[in-house]
C-alpha cells in the first residue's frame, strides 16, 4: 500500500511542505501515513527498538512544554543515537523519491557465492536479504544504507552453501515499487 502512494498522484509533494500548499488530496498521506510510516522505519529497521526508543525519550525531556521544529527531533534523534541520519531525513521527509531495490545477479564460485543488488530508486535504505541455501537453512544479509551512497550496484559474498534463492525485505517492511524483481530463485 505504501508504495503505491509513493508513486502515485500523492507523491509529488514532500513531507515537510506547509499544509495550506498542500494539494488537498495527498494532506492526510503528508501529514499523518507518510511521516508515521518513517518513524517505524526508523525504529524498527535503520536504528533498532532500543536506539529509537532512547532518543525519542530525550526529544521528550528536551522540549517538553517548548516548541520544537523537525530539525530539532532529527538533531536530538542523530545526537542520542550516535548516527549520522541526514540521508534519512533528507530522503523521507524533504523529498519525494521512490525506493526500489533488486536481486540483479547470484555468481557461484570456488570460494562462494556473490549476490548483487541494484537500487534503482531515489531512496536508500539499509537492504535486507534472505538467502536460503541447498536443504533449506537461511541466512539474513544486511547491507548498510553507506554501501549505496557511491554506487547504484553492490554486491555481496556469502558462503553457507549452495544458494537456492534470494529474497530482498522479507519481512516486506520497506516501501519497494515493484516487488517483481525482489527475488531470485535457482
Amino acid at each position: 500500500a505504501l508504495a503505491t502512494f509513493m508513486q502515485g498522484p500523492l507523491a509529488g509533494q514532500p513531507v515537510n511542505t506547509y499544509p495550506d500548499q498542500t494539494r488537498p488530496q495527498a494532506l492526510g498521506w503528508l501529514a499523518y501515513f507518510k511521516p508515521a510510516h518513517g518513524l517505524v522505519l526508523l525504529r524498527e529497521h535503520v536504528l533498532g527498538p532500543d536506539r529509537f526508543d532512547a532518543a525519542l525519550r530525550e526529544y521528550v525531556e528536551r522540549w517538553a512544554f517548548k516548541h520544537p521544529q523537525p530539525a530539532d527531533f532529527f538533531r536530538t534523534v542523530e545526537d542520542v543515537s550516535g548516527e549520522d541520519l541526514d540521508w534519512f531525513w533528507r530522503g523521507w521527509f524533504f523529498g519525494t523519491g521512490t525506493y526500489d531495490v533488486a536481486v540483479t545477479g547470484v555468481t557461484e564460485g570456488d570460494g562462494g557465492t556473490v549476490i548483487t543488488f541494484e537500487n534503482r530508486g531515489e531512496l536508500v535504505l539499509p537492504l535486507v536479504a534472505e538467502v536460503t541455501y541447498e536443504g533449506g537453512r537461511t541466512e539474513r544479509l544486511r547491507l548498510p544504507v553507506e554501501a549505496f551512497f557511491r554506487t547504484d550496484e553492490v554486491s555481496a559474498g556469502v558462503t553457507g552453501g549452495r544458494v537456492v534463492s534470494v529474497t530482498l525485505d522479507p519481512d516486506e517492511m520497506l516501501p519497494d515499487v515493484d516487488r517483481t524483481n525482489d527475488a531470485w530463485t535457482r
